[in-house]
């Protein structure tokens, strides 16, 4: 006799986000605040100096600026950068350093963090149980790739319980077509990942224009972006649920 029962898995861990910024979305000639959190990163824990290498569209006008201790946000060694963003900014590009030339590159030399100006993903900051909608107002954008993390820089194709309606797997990515929203953007919803056969930790894609090329930065690199779960519970939050169907065999 066989027999399918649902298992509910309560999880209670936290993932760390230990990167961010503020405004979610910001605007070319607006400012953005920077966080990195030392402890949670790569670079030391007990770093009293943090310095962010900075440019835009494709690392143009680069500069190294030492970030600005946090001590009044608790549970981690916190720092933050202020930038005021050139007009003509597409995208703002980063990665971390210490005094001492260790780097925190987002996990990889090329990979780095590029935070788009004319895309998004709301909500910033999803947790399991939310539908994560990745909004681009670039008409010639058709496609996003993308993979999951489900382990400390352990990138995969993403189980196929999550993916859209007529995706296909091209190398290391899953491939889904945008649609079009009433506001002229493109719109694709991810989500939720509350399912137990697979917890993810975080989603990195990159854009494709529809002659089938991949969005670029002007210096000819790619620009990965990363979306990260957040695990952490607060006050008056929902707990997070995992569901999982377990075959038993009588």
């Amino acid at each position: 006799m066989t027999k399918f029962l649902t298992l509910i898995i309560w999880v209670s861990f936290a993932v760390s986000n230990y990167v961010y910024w503020e405004p979610a979305i910001p605007s070319p000639g607006g400012t953005i605040e920077i966080f990195y959190d030392s402890e949670e990163g790569v670079l030391s824990d007990n770093l009293s100096s943090v310095f962010i290498h900075l440019g835009y569209n494709g690392w143009q006008d680069v500069q190294d600026y030492e970030m600005f201790p946090q001590p009044q946000i608790e549970d981690g060694n916190w720092f933050k950068f202020i930038y005021n963003i050139p007009e003509d900014a597409e995208t703002v590009d980063f990665v971390f350093r210490d005094s001492n030339g260790s780097w925190d590159n987002n996990g990889g030399v090329g990979i780095d963090w590029h935070i788009s100006l004319s895309s998004f993903w709301s909500p910033l900051q999803p947790g399991p149980n939310d539908v994560i909608d990745i909004v681009v107002a670039n008409s010639d954008i058709e496609e996003i790739a993308w993979m999951v993390e489900v382990g400390d820089d352990n990138f995969i194709i993403p189980s196929s319980i999550y993916w859209p309606e007529g995706s296909y797997v091209e190398g290391n990515f899953v491939v889904s077509s945008l649609e079009d929203a009433s506001d002229g953007t493109k719109v694709l919803s991810l989500g939720p990942f509350d399912n137990g056969q697979q917890i993810i930790k975080s989603i990195k894609f990159i854009s494709r224009r529809g002659n089938g090329e991949w969005d670029q930065l002007s210096n000819g690199q790619l620009p990965f972006y990363d979306v990260y779960l957040n695990f952490d519970s607060q006050e008056g939050d929902s707990m997070f649920f995992f569901y999982l169907q377990v075959k038993e065999v009588w």
